[in-house]
């Protein structure tokens, strides 16, 4: 035989001991990581625990061999003694792919039970596509928050007191400026309730909800770069870059720029574009809330929002004042 014959028989063996061997590197390359993030995961439980809150399950296993990593918790319960909440849930999935470790999806189906300070007891039903995402940095820092939930269903004492379809939220480094945060959260339609009797007038359902904000350097504030007072001192803003509501009789959009002093005293503008007056006046009136104040200052914000414009309001020295009038103080 030839050596170039000799050569041909061989490659097709060294070619399939090479797969093998990367096969099995890449299978214990897989168990070791799996278990190093699972220990990861219960030592940061027990942080957690030895720091006063709850985390507690009945199981937690690693699946998704070869190319994700997917963690399953069953029974999970998370809260706080301290401030009186907790999340129970029947399961919880944490999911990442063997590629990118730092954006990890959560999947909590079925149901969920949440405890609030006050006592209630709330049951949520979502829907089965939603999920949670989360981005971290190289060294874990969180930069990035997504919850998307395409319908929602909310019981108490087994009757339906919330129903909310289209709720996103969002939290992310502004794409012009990592320091600073993106807030985003959405609605499209919603059904609410009994709600508080001062503001049942609105009705139970909400056609249209949007609300996005950027917070001047958040991320240093939040990681500890900067104090609370030093953020405040060096007159860092809240900026409501487009906020609007549908809400029966209520159909309004607003903007705002403000900042907080070292005295917790808001100072900054606020404007205000109002819709269907007229419907918001009789409602008001018919509650019995309708005071002459009222419809003077929703009259006024009607007329300032024609063609699309906005009434403006500024906040100084726990004054609110609207075209150089002082109207009322916060």
């Amino acid at each position: 035989m030839s050596k170039a014959k000799r050569r041909a028989s061989w490659f097709p063996l060294a070619l399939g001991s090479l797969v093998f061997l990367v096969i099995i590197a890449y299978s214990l390359y897989w168990v070791i990581l799996s278990g190093e993030l699972k220990k990861g995961v219960e030592d940061w439980a027990e942080d957690q625990r030895r720091a006063g809150m709850t985390v507690e399950y009945a199981d937690m296993t690693m699946s998704g061999f070869p190319f994700r990593f997917v963690l399953t918790t069953t029974d999970p319960v998370m809260g706080s003694d301290r401030d009186g909440w907790q999340w129970a849930g029947e399961e919880l999935k944490l999911v990442a792919q063997s590629y990118n470790l730092y954006h990890v999806l959560a999947f909590a189906p079925g149901s969920s039970e949440i405890s609030l300070p006050d006592g209630q007891v709330i049951t949520a039903l979502p829907d089965d596509k939603s999920k949670a995402s989360f981005r971290f940095s190289k060294d874990w820092k969180l930069k990035q928050v997504g919850l998307s939930v395409p319908s929602l269903e909310a019981r108490q004492s087994g009757e339906v007191i919330a129903q909310i379809e289209a709720l996103d939220l969002g939290l992310r480094p502004m794409p012009d400026n990592a320091s600073n945060l993106q807030f985003a959260l959405s609605a499209e339609r919603a059904s609410v309730t009994d709600l508080p009797e001062d503001i049942a007038w609105l009705g139970t359902d909400l056609d249209h909800f949007v609300l996005w904000v950027e917070m001047e350097n958040f991320y240093p504030l939040a990681e500890g770069e900067l104090s609370e007072t030093e953020w405040r001192v060096d007159g860092n803003k809240i900026h409501v870059r487009r906020g609007e509501i549908a809400w029966g009789p209520l159909e309004a959009a607003a903007r705002a720029s403000v900042s907080v002093t070292r005295d917790n005293d808001v100072n900054g503008t606020v404007g205000v574009h109002l819709k269907n007056a007229d419907a918001l006046k009789q409602a008001l009136d018919e509650a019995g809330l309708l005071t002459d104040e009222i419809r003077s200052g929703i009259s006024t914000l009607a007329l300032m929002s024609q063609n699309d414009n906005f009434a403006t309001v500024q906040l100084k020295d726990r004054g609110i004042y609207l075209l150089g009038n002082k109207l009322g103080e916060y």
